[in-house]
Formats: C-alpha cells, sequence, structure tokens
C-alpha cells in the first residue's frame, strides 16, 4: 500500500491502548473465569456465540451501520446450530435401537436381552 509501519506518538493514543488491553483483555478475561465457576462451560461456550449478534446489534444503533443480509443469515445459521447442538429434545433409544446398533441381533440376543 505504499505506507509506512509507524507507532502512535501520541500519549492520548497510548492511553486508549492501555485501556483497551486492560478492559478488554485482562479484565474481562478474569469475568470469564468468574462466570465459569458459576456456569457449566457449555453454557459459557454458547454465551460467547451470542458475543457477534450483539456487537452487529451495538453497532447498527450505535453506529448506524446497515446490517447486511449476510449477516442476517449467519446469526440465522448459527442460531439454528446452537439449537441442534445444545437444545433440541432428545429422545431415549428404544429396545429396537439397541438391537439396531449391536447388528440386527448378531450377538444372538433377544430385544428384551439387548436392553440388559
Amino acid at each position: 500500500s505504499g505506507e509506512r509501519l509507524a507507532l502512535p506518538t501520541r500519549p492520548s493514543t497510548w492511553a486508549a491502548v492501555g485501556a483497551l488491553v486492560a478492559v478488554g483483555g485482562v479484565l474481562l478475561f478474569f469475568l470469564v473465569l468468574v462466570v465459569l465457576r458459576r456456569w457449566t462451560a457449555s453454557a459459557v461456550s454458547y454465551a460467547f456465540v451470542l458475543f457477534p449478534v450483539v456487537a452487529i446489534l451495538l453497532s447498527s444503533l450505535l453506529e448506524r451501520t446497515p446490517v447486511t443480509l449476510g449477516q442476517v443469515v449467519g446469526t440465522v445459521v448459527v442460531a439454528f446450530g446452537v439449537w441442534v447442538g445444545a437444545l433440541a429434545p432428545t429422545r431415549a433409544p428404544d429396545d429396537l435401537d439397541v438391537v439396531r446398533a449391536l447388528g440386527d441381533g448378531d450377538a444372538g440376543l433377544s430385544p428384551v436381552d439387548a436392553s440388559r
């Protein structure tokens, strides 16, 4: 691009960088550790999925940045993945599922024996 790499020279810029590192890096890391003590790791990981959605909404509200179709589609796809991975109801396997898993009775077990 033809631009020369240069470090900031103004003290106010360095103060802003220091504040971002202190708050955005160190303090938020400790807050995540506090949350991990109270929630399960799975719940915390799914909370992290919401961060980009919050960033899109805040950017739209505060900076008047338009929300794009790609952002909406991506949000829907991720939300669906979270629902399938963590929130969708599961059913307990019945006796027939157990027999199929054993190879349709290759072990010589009846469905009643296979469930034991």
